[in-house]
């Protein structure tokens, strides 16, 4: 979980980094403003809040994930243990289907 948060602050940061520079190198005819800065951070902290949902949410379908293998895993071999239905006779012949000889023969109408 750190992993992916670490990896996802590195992203933001990155990509806020690149959106600094674009703006630095914006000629005299538009300047950076308070304006503009405050409507910037407010959509990278909205942007942020979002990631973070997004990781939350990730870690616990993730946790569920493994919580539900683990169940499962520790249900397969009381299912495995089960000896098989019987079918066929003792020596291992496959059973025939029981059909009456005159109903082959004389089909009901």
């Amino acid at each position: 979980m750190r992993r992916t948060i670490s990896l996802a602050l590195l992203f933001l940061l990155i990509l806020g980094g690149c959106f600094c520079h674009a703006s630095a190198q914006t000629s005299g005819k538009y300047p950076i403003t308070v304006e503009a800065l405050e409507a910037r951070l407010a959509g990278l902290e909205k942007g942020r809040a979002q990631t973070l949902a997004n990781l939350s949410a990730y870690d616990g379908a993730i946790q569920e994930c493994h919580y539900w293998l683990d169940l499962v895993k520790k249900a397969a071999p009381a299912e495995t243990a089960k000896p098989a239905p019987k079918t066929g006779d003792p020596k291992g012949k496959p059973e025939q289907p029981k059909v009456k000889p005159d109903a082959a023969k004389h089909p009901a109408p």
